[in-house]
């Protein structure tokens, strides 16, 4: 009898633990979405139009670009490639919204274009050796 009320009593106070634990509440993740897709510049890009100093070159172009996140999703820094017949540059760049600048790296070089986008259009303004470039894009994906 003494031992039947010693399993009971150890019985309650099992049961009694394990209802009167808290639930753990669950740890919810919120994704941010990586602050270049809030720019617009991530995936390919085709060339359609060059400016030189004024004069536009409409021929077909060739020249594709590809913009990824990097490794941080709350910065606006990432990696391109950019691929004209012939040749293939791969670097990464970084994006100033306050100034609608891009700064691309690639090998020892560093270039600063203005650019602008608008739905699945993009133009990048620079001037290289005194000559002013105009370059429109278009988005492919």
């Amino acid at each position: 009898m003494r031992h039947s009320r010693f399993l009971l009593g150890f019985i309650f106070v099992v049961l009694l633990a394990l209802t009167s634990c808290k639930k753990e509440e669950e740890e919810v993740v919120v994704v941010q979405p990586d602050h270049l897709e809030q720019v617009g510049i991530l995936g390919a890009w085709r060339l359609q139009a060059r400016t030189i100093n004024e004069i536009t070159n409409m021929s077909v172009h060739f020249d594709t670009m590809e913009f990824e996140t990097g490794s941080a999703s709350n910065d606006l820094k990432g990696d391109f490639r950019s691929v004209r017949p012939g040749s293939e540059t791969v670097g990464q760049f970084e994006v100033n919204t306050a100034d609608q600048t891009i700064l691309f790296h690639y090998n020892d070089t560093q270039l600063v274009y203005d650019f602008q986008i608008s739905g699945n259009s993009m133009t990048f303004t620079f001037t290289v050796d005194g000559d002013e470039f105009i370059e429109d894009w278009s988005r492919e994906s």
